[in-house]
């Protein structure tokens, strides 16, 4: 995944009192990982998160094309 944007991502943390809600301003970039995905924070609860997650990219050893590509 490339090119997430922090204001259409949400918090999954289920404690967070933004906790899915949108457009709240709480969620911005905070570098990259490992495997270079984009990093994110939620300014309410600390909580730090790769734009992978919540997706069905999230915690995969395969590329994304890879993934992509298969039938």
């Amino acid at each position: 995944m490339t090119g997430a944007n922090s204001k259409d991502l949400i918090c999954l943390n289920r404690d967070c009192p933004d906790y899915r809600k949108r457009n709240t301003g709480n969620i911005i970039k905070k570098g990259f990982n490992a495997k270079g995905n984009q990093m994110f924070n939620c300014k309410t609860c600390g909580v730090r998160f790769p734009e992978t997650k919540g997706t069905v990219f999230y915690n995969r050893h395969l590329k994304e094309d890879q993934i992509s590509s298969r039938r």
